[in-house]
């Protein structure tokens, strides 16, 4: 689909939007399976969902479309209108016209193209709106959240909550059955928030509530480069407590790759081992 194409559809999609006929909009996403990657429901191009996907879904949630269409999209076997569903929920959240368990399923797909368009829309949306939506579903419920869910919270809570804050929700969830499975999206928010907190984060991980592999992660990100003697303090802890150890020598490489050693891993690990004995 090209420039031209792409603007004509979204012309066609958002005429259909204005009146929410299901025929008309039905006719007009047709177009849609033009594009080999849909027709075949193979891997989205990424410049397709964020040019094409998002926008038609934003037009979908403008219009008096019916949820009832809305759903119907949501539960279709082609990643590329699940996306369009997506990104039509997010935007109705966005303007309080859905609650955030309404975008549970969307966020639970196992394609990632629809939770890029729904997280595209999200991190777009008011930050009071962001801020729910996160504290919700990171809040633990009755039922346990599809772990694709709370990863995309997690990816938009450093923009929204305060640092304090992530690390609380970080520190509950570590000990959560669930936490295996969420460990890289919330060491990528830690490491995000540390930047903007160090002081915060050196005291947090001082404090020693996240476990080790976590800790040692966490002072892999670029933010542990450029306050490098308490980050190599707090891996030498680490170390003096659990020997090598591969997260350990990741975190070290990490930082040797910043510049912030002045020699290679091996040389720092026989001098802490030569320290230690």
């Amino acid at each position: 689909m090209n420039r031209r194409q792409r603007q004509a559809w979204l012309q066609d999609v958002r005429l259909a939007a204005r009146f929410g006929d299901p025929e008309a909009l039905d006719a007009a996403l047709e177009g849609l399976r033009q594009h080999p990657a849909v027709a075949a429901n193979r891997a989205l191009p990424p410049d397709l969902v964020q040019r094409v996907l998002v926008p038609a879904g934003q037009a979908l949630a403008a219009g008096p479309v019916s949820a009832a269409y809305l759903r119907s999209l949501a539960a279709s076997p082609y990643a590329a209108y699940r996306a369009l569903a997506a990104a039509a929920w997010g935007t109705r959240y966005a303007r309080g016209r859905a609650a955030p368990d309404a975008l549970l399923p969307l966020a639970a797909d196992p394609r990632s193209e629809v939770r890029d368009a729904l997280q595209a829309v999200l991190a777009a949306a008011p930050r009071g709106r962001q801020a729910a939506l996160v504290r919700a579903w990171l809040t633990p419920g009755p039922r346990p959240r599809s772990p694709r869910a709370v990863a995309l919270a997690w990816a938009l809570a450093p923009a929204v909550l305060s640092p304090a804050a992530v690390w609380d929700h970080a520190e509950a969830w570590a000990a959560r059955d669930e936490a295996a499975a969420l460990r890289p999206a919330i060491v990528a928010a830690l490491q995000a928030v540390a930047a903007r907190a160090p002081d915060l984060a050196l005291q947090r991980l001082q404090a020693g509530r996240l476990p080790p592999p976590w800790r040692a992660q966490v002072l892999a990100g670029a933010w542990a480069a450029a306050r490098a003697p308490d980050a190599l303090a707090l891996l030498r802890a680490l170390y003096a407590r659990y020997g090598r150890r591969r997260w350990l020598t990741q975190a070290l490489r990490a930082l040797a790759r910043a510049g912030a050693l002045d020699d290679d891993v091996d040389a720092v690990l026989r001098a802490w081992e030569a320290a230690g004995s």
